[in-house]
């Protein structure tokens, strides 16, 4: 979140994150905003251009919270240890503002470069992983297998999944997904290609 948002455009963010999460990227037009920001069209237009510009703002702002967030986890010596807080985290993001993920991912189709920095991060603990001995696959396999364990819970969300059964489901595919990616240190893996 930027601290240099002027009280109108925070009003005009916070009017489509509330419009977003209770109905959905259809739920946000312009007029909606307008009304729930109680400023008039020009205002909008000035400060983001329009409306796909306060969804881009938006968007911003939600994967600046998220990796802020992550950030702010404890790096430890143990890679794995990092990955499953990094899942909780990640599961409290899509269960919390399903729809802002859910924006995030369409968004992402057309700009991929939206999620680079989270396969960056999570390609990085799987190398670490990989480096001790510890990771039964490659690491672009690795990393394709959680990022459609990750699609897949998200996906659950966005089509009206609760967040307990996601976040249960969530942890099991997670679960079952490393146990296929993880071996002890030392022992001999299943190759992937």
């Amino acid at each position: 979140m930027s601290p240099n948002r002027s009280p109108t455009e925070r009003s005009l963010l916070d009017a489509a994150a509330s419009l977003l999460e209770r109905g959905g990227p259809a739920a946000v037009t312009t007029r909606a905003v307008l009304d729930e920001a109680g400023v008039t069209a020009p205002t909008l237009y000035h400060h983001f251009g329009d409306k796909d510009g306060l969804l881009d703002a938006l968007l911003a702002e939600g994967v600046t919270r998220y990796f802020a967030h992550r950030a702010g986890l404890p790096e430890s010596d143990d890679a794995l240890a990092d990955l499953v807080a990094s899942w909780d985290l990640y599961l409290d993001f899509i269960c919390e503002q399903p729809q802002l993920f859910s924006l995030l991912m369409s968004r992402a189709q057309a700009d991929p470069t939206l999620l680079e920095r989270a396969t960056a991060w999570c390609r990085g603990r799987l190398e670490r992983l990989q480096g001790e001995g510890r990771l039964a696959v490659d690491v672009d396999f690795g990393l394709q297998a959680l990022l459609v364990s990750s699609n897949g819970v998200a996906m659950l969300r966005a089509q009206g999944g609760r967040d307990g059964d996601a976040r249960d489901a969530g942890r099991f595919v997670f679960e079952q997904t490393l146990a296929g990616l993880v071996q002890s240190p030392g022992r001999a893996g299943p190759a992937a290609g």
